[in-house]
């Protein structure tokens, strides 16, 4: 060939490879993890609900491969995690993105459900990544424990003689918010969740997903809940932001926390309008398609001594892409 072509696929379907190719570069992203649903207020309680932790943002990797001309070949785009919609429970994992059987770009984690039980138990943010053997990875921290880790660059074998080569540290997760410590004087508002974090490919438009703001207590007893984290920001999109505490009540009523900023999407948490009531928390923002972004985690309830406020949803996150560029 002359000079090289791309193609650009966005959703699953099939390439039939041209009779003057044999070779091929593949770059692609997996799906973006969904967010943490958050945790449901707690009754007559000051510690406060806590927000679910942001989907993993998915990073691009690439790979040099060698095609048959006039084969077609399968190609599957990774589905953007789904949003968790059972309580504390964790967001799903992005589907991977795969071409044939030679070459296969990893969706990300989901984020991990908020808690209701710790005083100040901070719910585990989605990695970039899963560990092989598992469909999701929840790990204690924002890098988690990956497969093959070694230095910056690491390789995954893909058959014997198409390994594809990608950087470590491509749109790690926000973490959702911090649980609160238990008062018993003073009037605490929920914390707000931690923003995503930035994917090292980045052109200055998109951005991670902020965290959610924590919902304030109501009477100076029943605190709010805490914001969802940010959802680490895609290859080609930003990241959904946490949604808001919901706010406390008592025979007074606390504000609802508003959703994070930076991102896209995601609800603030509401203010209740009946006495004893907690407010709900806000949803996380939806991570746009074929960004690879992490969906927001959802905002914690907030407390009551009758009936609390429940929590909020987590976000989906962002579906994957390839590129096929043909080079001879």
């Amino acid at each position: 060939m002359s000079k090289s072509t791309k193609q650009y696929f966005t959703q699953s379907g099939f390439w039939t490879c041209p009779n003057n190719v044999t070779d091929i570069i593949l770059i692609g992203c997996g799906g973006g993890g969904a967010g943490g649903y958050g945790a449901n207020g707690i009754n007559g309680s000051n510690a406060n609900a806590g927000g679910g932790g942001g989907g993993g943002g998915a990073q691009q990797q690439f790979a040099y491969v060698s095609v048959i001309p006039g084969t077609t070949y399968p190609i599957i785009i990774g589905a953007g995690g789904l949003g968790a919609i059972t309580i504390t429970s964790n967001g799903g994992a992005g589907g991977d993105t795969i071409f044939g059987t030679l070459a296969t770009f990893y969706g990300a984690s989901g984020g991990g459900g908020g808690s209701n039980v710790n005083s100040a138990g901070i719910s585990v943010a989605g990695a970039p990544y899963k560990s092989i053997g598992t469909s999701n990875s929840y790990a204690s921290n924002t890098m988690g424990i990956d497969y093959n880790q070694s230095g910056i660059t690491r390789t995954i074998s893909i058959g014997t003689t198409n390994p594809i080569y990608y950087s470590l540290a491509l749109g790690l997760p926000g973490n959702g918010g911090d649980g609160g410590q238990i008062v018993t004087t003073s009037p605490v508002t929920g914390n707000t969740g931690t923003a995503g974090n930035y994917n090292a490919i980045t052109n200055g438009i998109y951005a991670p997903g902020g965290g959610g703001l924590g919902g304030a207590s109501a009477g100076g007893t029943m605190n709010g809940g805490s914001g969802g984290g940010g959802g680490g920001m895609g290859p080609q999109g930003s990241g959904g932001n946490g949604g808001g505490g919901g706010g406390g009540s008592t025979t007074s009523f606390g504000t609802g926390g508003a959703a994070g900023t930076g991102g896209v999407g995601g609800a603030a948490g509401q203010i209740s309008t009946t006495s004893n009531l907690g407010g709900m928390g806000g949803n996380g923002g939806n991570a746009n398609n074929n960004s690879g972004a992490g969906g927001g985690g959802g905002g914690g309830g907030g407390n009551a001594n009758t009936q609390v406020g429940i929590y909020g949803f987590g976000g989906n996150g962002g579906s994957g892409y390839l590129y096929i560029i043909m080079i001879g």
